[in-house]
């Protein structure tokens, strides 16, 4: 196979998985108290750190008026708080609970765990050659990842 075909390969081969994966894990998905929308928004305020409600609008492409929809349920699960900005009282800024962080938390373990049971009935061979290639594939990642923020950083600069 040449490297398209193997490319190609791969990214099925990752789909089938968490295709799979998901399989094992719908009751769970299915008991949380979040909607998908709510769940993005929780994502996206926890890889931030915080975000404002327009940062928000904007990442989920829906009007602020939804997010306050959004907010106030996230809010009154106790799942994420909003802060009064310093220095404009207008501004908000939304963050992640204790409650927000182990709620994703939980999901990540979850994922985890069902990785671990899948992986201890490979060969100490096949463990090995996947441990290679993710590694690869993670370095790559960090270097997009890198070399993405650099690119905005640039933008930004001469936006200004």
């Amino acid at each position: 196979m040449n490297k398209t075909e193997l490319i190609q390969k791969a990214v099925s081969f990752q789909k089938e998985i968490n295709r799979l994966i998901m399989g094992y894990r719908t009751e769970k998905w299915l008991a949380l108290n979040v909607t998908i929308t709510q769940l993005k928004s929780l994502i996206y305020i926890y890889n931030k750190g915080k975000a404002s409600f327009k940062d928000l609008a904007g990442a989920l492409n829906v009007s602020p008026p939804v997010v306050t929809g959004i907010v106030d349920r996230l809010s009154s699960q106790q799942i994420i708080k909003r802060i009064d900005s310093t220095g404009d009282r207008r501004i908000q800024w939304l963050t992640i609970t204790e409650k927000g962080k182990q709620l994703l938390s939980d999901i990540r373990q979850d994922s985890t765990e069902e990785m671990v049971k899948m992986l201890e009935v490979l060969s100490e061979e096949d463990i090995a050659a996947l441990v290679q290639g993710f590694s690869a594939l993670m370095k790559t990642a960090e270097n997009n990842i890198t070399g993405n923020e650099q690119l905005a950083v640039a933008v930004n600069n001469r936006q200004s």
